[in-house]
């Protein structure tokens, strides 16, 4: 879910723990350089975690866009 002001909001399902959790490290920066891509964001990405709070990851977008070599 897309935030106002910017940012987005994850939930996040551990297998393991075989529950939602409150926050996943892992799931934040992997949503973070999705929405990044997809909508086109800047660095740092806002994403409010289930826990109630917000990280914010910051990265250095790659010169190729991320794409791929075949």
């Amino acid at each position: 879910m897309e935030l106002p002001g910017g940012g987005i909001a994850i939930r996040t399902y551990e297998r393991g723990v075989e529950n939602e959790t409150l926050a996943c490290g892992t799931g934040v920066a992997a949503a973070a350089l999705i929405f990044s891509r997809l909508a086109q964001a800047r660095p740092p990405v806002g994403v409010r975690v289930r826990g109630g709070d917000t990280l914010h990851v910051g990265f250095e977008p790659d010169g190729d866009g991320g794409k791929t070599s075949p």
